[in-house]
């Protein structure tokens, strides 16, 4: 076991989509109200798996100690499990120590052969998963930051047109667009 992500419903990898109902149908799960532990590990042969769990409460009770610089072994009961998925959903840059080759996929098992494995988003192509990284809203993206000591700029991205930068000097312009932007965001319910 390498790390593990909580997946309910006030708090998801947004990489994985724009609100809880769709980051659990892009793992193949149905929204449980209660969520979801994700357990991202290797086997021993080095192949990446993703380990489903309904047990949220220990995940998170993990992952704030793992936040305090503690140890804690995170080993989920078999009746917890949910689903193993091959691969993992997530960019993760360790790798287990004891796994004699690098992190790989799986092989395919005969019930799981039209099953795809798990794969982070690309990241040399702009979508909804990238856009999701920064400010959100359905089919835009928004960062924005001091250009100068004297000066603001909006830079907003459009899932519409990829590639294309969208500056919003600081102005009359820009207050209104970071109302109306805020009014459209997605935001954890």
């Amino acid at each position: 076991m390498l790390t593990a992500v909580l997946l309910t419903p006030a708090h998801f990898p947004s990489l994985l989509g724009d609100d809880y109902p769709e980051a659990c149908a892009a793992l193949g799960l149905a929204p449980l109200a209660t969520g979801y532990g994700l357990v991202l590990g290797q086997d021993g042969a080095g192949a990446r798996w993703t380990v489903v769990i309904d047990d949220v409460s220990l995940v998170a009770v993990v992952i704030a100690a793992w936040g305090c610089g503690m140890a804690y072994d995170l080993s989920p009961d078999a009746w917890t499990v949910v689903a193993a998925l091959p691969g993992w959903p997530l960019a993760v840059t360790v790798t287990a120590p004891s796994a004699a080759i690098p992190p790989h996929d799986p092989e395919p098992t005969p019930e799981g052969e039209d099953r795809k494995p798990l794969a982070p988003p690309q990241s040399d192509t702009w979508g909804p998963a990238q856009r999701r990284l920064g400010t959100d809203g359905p089919g835009w993206s928004m960062v924005a930051g001091p250009t100068t000591r004297t000066d603001e700029i909006a830079f907003v991205l459009l899932d519409e047109e990829p590639g294309d930068v969208l500056p919003v000097a600081h102005g009359p312009e820009l207050p209104a667009l970071l109302e109306a932007l805020d009014k459209m965001a997605v935001r954890p319910a």
